[in-house]
């Protein structure tokens, strides 16, 4: 499995790294911003996303209002250290799958992303 990790924190982004691998995914790509992700996605078709809320360029949310346009069924978690029931909110209205607040454990992390994973799997079927 492939998975896009778009966040501007070099640390966060390795940190995926580490969560992802013992997941199944064999390959982790990296964006540092929404730009970045989708100049990814061009290249790229991931079974998830985990996308950060806030990053230089263009931040999650827009990134996210985006994809959605050409990528309704894109599994996306986004992944915020704000916790603003507005914002959460905004999230859901545009779509993202799965919302997980900063900090948070591995084991939190690769539990909703097999959630999201196994859910986006059954709606295909």
């Amino acid at each position: 499995m492939q998975a896009l990790v778009i966040d501007d924190s070099e640390v966060i982004r390795n940190m995926y790294q580490r969560c992802l691998a013992p997941l199944g995914f064999s390959e982790v790509v990296e964006a540092t911003d929404g730009l970045d992700g989708l100049q990814q996605l061009e290249k790229i078709t991931p079974d998830i996303v985990l996308l950060d809320w806030n990053m230089p360029r263009m931040c999650g949310i827009q990134f996210l209002k985006k994809v959605r346009l050409t990528q309704p069924d894109l599994p996306v978690i986004m992944v915020s250290s704000l916790h603003d029931r507005a914002q959460v909110m905004d999230a859901i209205r545009a779509g993202v799958n799965d919302y997980l607040i900063k900090p948070f454990n591995v084991d939190d992390l690769a539990d909703r992303i097999t959630h999201v994973i196994e859910r986006n799997r059954q709606r295909k079927h």
